[in-house]
């Protein structure tokens, strides 16, 4: 059952929670709680898939509190495991600081027991965090670390990912020859594995650009967009078009060639979902662009439109932003009675212990007057039995 609920938790993470929560109900039954930690944490991935990161971070939160300080290698394992999709949900969910001090407290644990694949993902996700917190210095640091184990391990989907990463970072550098290195080992690396990595080759292929676009040379730079666009439409993947699109549109608009432009800004626009991208960053980048087209061509009318989209659209990011902050409050609370929890069943631990050493105390204490009056019962009798001798000897 539990490897059902992980293989489909992917693609149907509501069924995958269904089929946990019977194996959790299953573990509690016999008594196996471990299986208990374990639905939790599928459970717990499963909402994070479906964005519900105020349910995932509970079912975190429930898995921590079964393993307590239970330091057994395969609970020490699921401690770094929860600890770190954890951190994640504070990440997804603007809580950096939080995210953090989670990742660290993982990290901990996962060299204390060697977990090696997982201290190479949390050196990356703590490079993510530094790098989201304008700390380069501190999150190139980490990428290099998370890349020498990911080699050790052969990991070619993670090494990619951090030659990616650190292509970034060395185009925001202004190094760009390195960060060109950097980039072209990971699109190579996307063309030897295309089964592991062809989801990721278009962000390669964009960044290449984007490293292009930085030293001047706009066509080398759209070629490299355009290939991007093109495997993201034979893929499906709405978010990486608009993505793609409007740095197409960009590129136009920086030649002053508006109309076509405009023909990529709207391109962007067929593949927002206005039910699910109301505080999508790009529908709301694609808006303010197409404003400011048509303000170049003096359509302000037009111009006013996108404008006055672009500020509802701010206005639903800034309410947003503001229920997410509300969500890591409650977050933290869970964090404060987790501990509180903690605490408490420490107390009771500490309490009975105390009360055992008590009433072992007092077996033994007994035990040992038992003893000495057994000792002295046999001195008493054979005293008698000495006197009695020398009586009937008189």
């Amino acid at each position: 059952m539990y490897n059902h609920a992980w293989d489909i938790v992917a693609e149907q993470p509501d069924s995958s929670v269904f089929y946990a929560e019977l194996q959790e109900q299953l573990a509690r039954d016999i008594d196996y709680p471990l299986g208990r930690v374990n639905a939790h944490y599928i459970k717990g991935y499963a909402y994070a898939k479906m964005n519900y990161f105020d349910r995932a971070a509970t079912e975190y939160h429930m898995g921590l509190n079964i393993i307590l300080d239970n330091n057994g290698y395969e609970y020490l394992r699921k401690k770094v495991l929860l600890l770190k999709m954890l951190g994640i949900a504070y990440e997804s969910t603007y809580g950096y600081d939080e995210a953090l001090k989670h990742y660290e407290e993982a990290m901990a644990i996962a060299r204390s027991i060697n977990y090696t694949s997982n201290i190479a993902n949390l050196h990356y996700n703590i490079g993510v965090i530094y790098r989201l917190t304008n700390r380069p210095d501190l999150a190139k640091k980490h990428y290099y670390q998370a890349l020498k184990l990911y080699k050790e391990e052969n990991d070619v989907e993670r090494i990619a990912m951090v030659y990616n990463l650190l292509g970034i970072w060395y185009n925001h550098a202004s190094q760009y020859d390195i960060a060109r290195q950097y980039l072209q080992l990971a699109l190579n690396l996307s063309d030897q594995h295309p089964d592991q990595l062809q989801s990721k080759k278009t962000w390669f292929l964009n960044n290449i650009g984007e490293n292009y676009l930085k030293r001047g040379n706009l066509e080398k730079a759209k070629g490299y967009y355009l290939q991007a666009l093109d495997i993201s439409k034979q893929l499906k993947t709405p978010y990486e078009i608009k993505y793609y699109c409007n740095n197409l549109g960009d590129l136009y608009q920086q030649q002053g060639h508006y109309n076509q432009a405009l023909a990529y800004y709207k391109q962007a626009l067929e593949y927002v979902d206005t039910d699910t991208d109301a505080i999508d960053d790009e529908y709301r980048r694609t808006c303010e662009s197409i404003s400011d087209v048509y303000e170049h061509l003096d359509q302000l009318k037009e111009a006013l439109q996108y404008k006055n989209e672009l500020l509802a659209q701010s206005s639903l990011l800034a309410e947003t932003k503001e229920e997410l902050n509300q969500q890591n409050s409650v977050y933290r609370m869970k964090e404060v009675q987790w501990m509180l929890e903690r605490q408490a069943q420490k107390a009771q631990l500490l309490t009975a212990q105390s009360e055992n050493f008590w009433f072992k105390f007092s077996i033994s204490l007994l035990f040992i007057v038992l003893v000495y009056a057994g000792y002295q019962a046999v001195r008493y009798y054979r005293g008698i039995r000495a006197v009695k001798k020398w009586l009937a000897t008189e």
